[in-house]
């Protein structure tokens, strides 16, 4: 067993509770909110670095977490104006990821199939 096995494993539930009791006060200060939704998300995401540690992966979670906060910024910014805001958020937010996230997650693993 490796020396840093427990730091890691003690580091996983600590980060997951700080981000879920973040995202519960951050209706409070609704500017928080979606830094808390990116953070959670990629902080998710990022579960699997822990267990398959690599720079491809790192640089996937780094590029998730840009898109996610430009299309949160994105929303925020249209939220004044519901049908440009409701096309942003379907388009950048939910048909965009549909087949680019799966893809670049399977660009990450060395032993594919071309």
């Amino acid at each position: 067993m490796e020396a840093d096995q427990p730091m890691r494993s003690f580091l996983v539930p600590a980060i997951a509770t700080g981000l879920a009791l973040a995202l519960l006060a951050a209706p409070i200060l609704p500017a928080l909110f979606p830094v808390v939704v990116a953070a959670a998300s990629v902080a998710a995401c990022a579960l699997a670095l822990a267990r398959r540690p690599s720079r491809p992966l790192l640089l996937v979670i780094l590029g998730l977490g840009l898109w996610l906060v430009t299309g949160i910024a994105g929303a925020w910014v249209l939220r004044g104006r519901p049908l440009s805001g409701l096309a942003w958020v379907l388009a950048v937010l939910y048909l965009l990821p549909l087949p680019v996230i799966p893809w670049l997650y399977w660009r990450t693993f060395e032993e594919r199939d071309e």
